[in-house]
């Protein structure tokens, strides 16, 4: 198998992308590095900026956050510990796992085969003396389905397999984009696309392993029969099956690309709502902790609307007429504010 005519064709060509793109990721991360070192000076300054003109309440931690999460981000993108290296192996194993034991190149050998085989097995059910029509004709069928589905399944899983090459390559470029929001949807379209990929390539093998078990069941019938008045029909089975197979490798570009986008809107929503749950939660303390002084300050309101307030002899103290009981800050504050205006409206009478 691993001679195999399309085993060979996908390790000529990658070898050769990897061979014009060997080095490219390490040069593409030392050219941006040094618009990461700007970018970075450019925000502390930025941040200094606005702590200073007050526009930050928590300044310490905003800016501790930031400069960690830009510290990690960089981390990856300047491949520091080979952490960039260990995202690209894990996306390759991903690659490489959801096609199953055999990689996809190795099933289309084993479709080529299958298709010699029965081609050959129906052709030899033929037993005219001059010229064997039923049997070519039987042949061209098999032959007819299994090059509509090598030629769909090369043509998609090729393009996967280059477009998640160069994604891996240009990795640094778009882990940069996360350093600032305007940039953000560059990235989710990259992992986008790499998600598309993987999920076309395992499509297809799903697609291809269906057709061979077909064309197994085929091949057995064809061999336990030895008559040829239903090798015609074996082999438009045969073609039938590997046009819909042709087909739904082809399709599969197409529904691996509405799954990889709604997996990564779905990652980007639930990463969204958790942070607005969060602030959520704070926003719910920070009102449950208002609201002893609301309602204190409500009913200072409301003693200094009715009057209920007077002062306590020699203390000083206003109490609540009525209740005896020794008025808070908000209440006396309150109390002011109502005095305040009955005294006005006296004045103006």
């Amino acid at each position: 198998m691993s001679g195999g005519i399309f085993v060979g064709m996908d390790k000529n060509i990658m070898d050769g992308l990897n061979a014009v793109l060997e080095g490219q990721s390490s040069t593409y991360g030392s050219m941006i590095s040094i618009i990461v070192v700007s970018s970075f000076t450019l925000f502390i300054v930025y941040r200094g900026y606005q702590t200073l003109g007050g526009k930050l309440q928590t300044p310490v931690e905003d800016v501790v956050w930031d400069v960690g999460r830009m510290l990690l981000i960089t981390t990856f993108v300047l491949n520091r510990d080979s952490w960039l290296d260990a995202v690209i192996a894990a996306i390759e194993g991903l690659k490489d796992g959801v096609s199953g034991d055999d990689n996809v190149w190795v099933l289309l050998d084993t479709v080529w085969e299958k298709a010699q085989t029965l081609g050959q097995t129906l052709f030899n059910l033929d037993t005219s003396t001059y010229v064997q029509l039923s049997g070519g004709f039987a042949e061209v069928l098999v032959w007819g389905g299994a090059i509509v589905l090598l030629l769909a399944a090369t043509f998609v899983n090729l393009l996967a397999e280059i477009t998640l090459l160069l994604m891996t390559t240009t990795a640094p470029l778009f882990i940069f984009c996360l350093l600032y929001g305007f940039l953000k949807p560059m990235f989710d379209n990259w992992l986008k696309t790499i998600f598309t990929a993987i999920l076309t390539i395992m499509f297809s093998a799903l697609s291809i392993r269906i057709a061979i078990n077909y064309l197994n069941k085929i091949l057995d019938a064809s061999i336990g029969t030895s008559s040829n008045s239903n090798m015609v029909t074996l082999a438009a089975q045969c073609l039938l099956a590997g046009i819909a197979s042709g087909v739904v490798v082809y399709f599969s570009a197409k529904i691996a690309s509405a799954l990889s986008g709604a997996a990564v809107q779905a990652t980007l929503q639930g990463a969204v709502m958790s942070g607005l749950g969060g602030l959520g939660g704070l926003v719910k303390k920070s009102s449950d902790a208002a609201k002893p002084a609301m309602k204190v300050g409500a009913a200072g309101a409301k003693l200094a609307a009715k009057g209920g307030v007077s002062a306590a002899g020699a203390t000083g103290k206003l109490i609540a007429v009525g209740t005896g009981k020794a008025l808070s800050a908000w209440q006396k504050r309150a109390a002011a504010i109502e005095n305040m205006k009955r005294f006005n409206q006296q004045r103006n009478r």
